[in-house]
Order: structure tokens, then sequence, then C-alpha cells
């Protein structure tokens, strides 16, 4: 091919996009009844990260490692390595206090006096600690990149032909990479929501899970949700016909839904019951066992008055790993329109 003519048009673009973010949050709680534990619990997700730390200067491949920390006290080797995950992914110094038994949690003195199990309850299958941390890490890096190219023109050939050109081209690319790091100490942090149950059998929680921001920080979390048969007790604050999250309903925020439905006891009898404004708002948060949710009132579940003075009812509710799913805290009475109880 010869050209003796043309007039051809090139065009480009091209895009870049590169975006970085870094999160992290660290949470601290102390629960009220806090147990003696019998060994501190540390999980870690960071796969490369060893339980144990090499200590070179030990005598000995098998003697075990002491480290002590700036109080000049023994620091244990697990408590050790997430506290310098920690200050590798913060660029901070940090101290993590050591909880003895005897160290009671400061509350205030409404919360701090109830009923304390019995010397003689039964031990219960999963230990708390009565101390838990938790520590969050993500980091993302994204990158996005295209190009276009487009030809358009005409071209003549010694032969005598006329060529039309119309050509374009495209590319592009992107590539992504998170890091999340979750590091958990002592007990996973319970949230506690009232629960009603209509069977007899008390508290069950079910196959059903839910993504459902419980405790009102803005995310979700997988929580199981109570069998058939039982339900939360809410408060429908907004009207939407639906449980947006844990506070609409009773205990997430405080711990205490207890004392938190007590708030609203107007005439102060002890109950909950039709003299007081906000029965009539109360709502029962039910699922099936295929999932599907309902907000019943009430009065259609035929709820009559509830009791305000519970007692201590300490019960893990674990599956069959004996993985702690729930934890059930206190149990009150629950009088139905017919006379029965519930609880």
């Amino acid at each position: 091919m010869k050209i003796t003519a043309s007039s051809v048009n090139l065009t480009a673009g091209h895009a870049y996009l590169q975006e970085d973010v870094t999160e992290s949050s660290f949470r601290f709680w102390r629960d009220e009844n806090r147990p003696q534990p019998s060994a501190d619990r540390v999980s870690l997700s960071m796969q490369s990260l060893n339980r144990s730390l090499p200590c070179p200067s030990c005598p000995g491949a098998d003697a075990a490692a002491t480290y002590l920390d700036s109080d000049g006290l023994a620091e244990d080797p697990e408590l050790r390595a997430m506290r310098l995950t920690l200050e590798l992914l913060t660029g901070r110094r940090i101290r993590l206090a050591t909880f003895h038994a005897g160290a009671a949690a400061e509350l205030p003195g409404n919360l701090s006096q109830g009923n304390s199990p019995p010397a003689n309850a039964a031990e219960q299958p999963v230990e708390r600690l009565g101390w838990g941390m938790e520590f969050d890490y993500s980091q993302s890096h994204r990158e996005q990149e295209s190009i276009h190219f487009s030809a358009a023109g005409l071209v003549i050939t010694a032969d005598g032909r006329q060529l039309d050109l119309s050509y374009e081209l495209q590319m592009q690319r992107q590539f992504q990479v998170e890091t999340r790091v979750h590091l958990q100490a002592g007990d996973a942090r319970l949230v506690d929501p009232l629960v009603i149950n209509f069977n007899g059998q008390g508290a069950r929680l079910g196959d059903v899970t839910l993504s459902f921001d419980l405790d009102g920080d803005g995310e979700k979390e997988e929580i199981a949700f109570v069998a058939p048969g039982s339900g939360f007790l809410a408060l429908d604050r907004n009207g939407e016909g639906k449980v947006n999250n844990g506070a609409e309903l009773f205990g997430p925020a405080s711990g205490h839904g207890f004392l938190e439905l007590a708030g609203f006891d107007a005439d102060a009898n002890g109950w909950l019951d039709e003299n007081d404004p906000i029965f009539a708002s109360l709502k029962v948060w039910m699922a099936d066992q295929a999932g599907n949710q309902q907000l019943v009132s009430a009065d259609e579940m035929r709820i009559g008055a509830l009791l305000l003075s519970p007692v201590d009812t300490q019960f893990a509710l674990t599956d069959s790993a004996n993985n702690q799913l729930g934890q059930i805290r206190q149990t009150s009475l629950a009088l139905l329109e017919n006379g029965a109880a519930a609880a």
C-alpha cells in the first residue's frame, strides 16, 4: 500500500485515581459483676502474629518467656503480642492495665446495687473475666486507571482507493487491597436487650442471624435472633413501623434494660402497666423460622403488665460447640390479660 494523501485525527484521554483510607477504633469495657479469672483469654485475628513472642535471652528452648511492663510487673506474652501490634499499627505507645481479683468496677450507686448470684450457684459453661477490649484497624488502597484512544480520517492510496478510518480503543485496570485487623482481649462485649417469652421455655437464640446495629454505634453486627416463641421488647420511637437499631430496644444503650424500663413507671407502683403512658406504645419484635420479622403491639400479644424488679439468673446461651451466643443476666415476670404468667 502506497499512501498519496491523508487526513487523520487522533484523540486520547487518560484518567487515574488513587485512594488510601485508614481507620482505627479502640473500645474498652468492664462488667459490674466480675468473676475471678482462671486465665487470660486473648484472640488475635492476624494469622501472621505468633501467640507468644520469642525470648532470645531466656535460658533453654523450653523455658517460659517472662516480660516486664513499664511498672516492672510481669506481662502476659499474649497481651504483649497484642500491645506490640497496636503500637506498630498506630505508631503510639500503648499501656495495658492488668485487672486483679478484688478490683471492683466503679458504677453509679443505683446500678451497683442488685442481687448477687448465690455462692453455690451452678458453674456457668462459659466463664467471664469481667473486662474486655477490642481494637479494629483497616487500611485500604485502591487504584483505577483508564485510557481512551480514537482515530478518524480519510486516506487516499496510489491505486485510487479512499479509505474512511474509524477506530476506537479502550483499556482499563483497577486494583484494590484491604487489610483488616481485629484484636480482642478478655470477654466479648455483651449487649443486653430485654426479651419476653410466651412459650414457657425461657429465652433461646435461634438459627436466624440478622445484620443489625445492636449497640447503636452506626455499624451493623451479625446477631443471633431470638427463637420463635420469644421476642425483643421494643419502642418504635420514630413511628416507622420497624426497629431501626438498638436504641429502640431496652438495654443496649445502658446495659440495664429493667432500669431503663423502670424509668417509664409513671405511678411508681413497680409495674409497667396501662397506668403508664408508654405502655400503649410497647411492641414485641419477633421472627419466624424463615426469618420473616414482625413488630406486634403489646396489646395484640395480650401483655397486661411487666414487673420491674428482676432477680439475677446468670445463664450462658451457647451453640453445640459451646460458643457463647448470648447471656441471660436477669429475669422478671410478665402478666398476660388472661391471667397467665410469662417471663
